[in-house]
């Protein structure tokens, strides 16, 4: 597996995290619905375009395609500070829904939280030179052995007279 296709598994989990995030809010509205300042559709209408962002990250990683790897870096980079000041900040504002002061929930929490942690995840999984952009590979190993036999006797019981030397 190539380095670029590598990528498939960071943008893989990107997508997964904001798609159980999306669920959850959801869930959170249908259960519990609190008006928000002014009724923004900020949040959906971009985490819709960081969704259709990571996906297009993930095709194209698995396609093998150098733009994949700067698209997952700007996306994830882009999905971690955003949940961050979108849930994050404790004031609200038509730009964000905070999280801090209302009764959300555990499982909101966990979701935004663990988004932030793969957005960052995957914004390091796509630099350049990364350590974990690659598959795992086994450490090459060179044992040397340096062996010296200094006069040793051996004896030798061989009938055969070939070997009576």
């Amino acid at each position: 597996m190539s380095n670029q296709r590598w990528l498939m598994f960071p943008a893989a989990v990107l997508v997964a995290a904001q798609v159980v995030h999306a669920v959850a809010a959801q869930a959170l509205h249908l259960a519990a619905p609190r008006p928000t300042n002014g009724g923004s559709a900020v949040g959906t209408v971009v985490g819709a375009l960081l969704l259709v962002a990571s996906i297009a990250a993930l095709v194209g990683a698995g396609w093998g395609r150098a733009w994949a790897r700067p698209l997952l870096r700007w996306t994830g980079a882009t999905v971690m500070v955003g949940f961050l000041l979108y849930h994050g900040l404790p004031f609200e504002t038509p730009l964000t829904h905070p999280y801090v002061g209302h009764s959300v929930g555990l499982v909101p929490w966990l979701a935004v939280l663990g988004t932030i942690v793969v957005g960052a995840w995957s914004f390091v999984a796509a630099s350049p030179g990364a350590a974990v952009a690659g598959p795992p590979r086994s450490a090459a190993s060179v044992t040397a052995m340096d062996i010296t036999v200094h006069g040793t006797v051996v004896p030798n019981d061989d009938p055969d007279p070939r070997l009576q030397e």
